[in-house]
């Protein structure tokens, strides 16, 4: 299990200007990033996230169901963001090869 030797990601130049390809917390970040169960992980977030945009509905009067779908649409969001700065601290912004942007 892993990701294939295809699309192993490649550490180069500094992310952010400071951190080295050779920083032990980014290359944390890479190997846990870029895990079997962690890719499931986003992936089922993805999914989660799909079928509760399917479910929202103006129509719905059920406060308590709004009030759910709307924490769970928070807690995706946090999820998507924190995904999002750990693939930044790891591939960089906008500079070099491999760089998020």
């Amino acid at each position: 299990m892993g990701i294939p030797e295809a699309v192993k990601v490649v550490l180069d130049g500094k992310s952010l200007g400071c951190l080295d390809k050779d920083n032990r917390f980014r290359v944390w970040l890479k190997n846990f990033m870029y895990s079997y169960y962690s890719e499931r992980f986003i992936f089922f977030v993805i999914l989660l996230n799909s079928f509760s945009l399917m479910m929202d509905e103006p129509v719905r009067t059920d406060p308590y169901f709004k009030t759910t779908l709307s924490s769970l649409n928070l807690a995706i969001s946090a999820i998507f963001v924190i995904e999002f700065f750990i693939r930044i601290l790891v591939l960089g912004f906008c500079r070099g090869k491999h760089a998020f942007l």
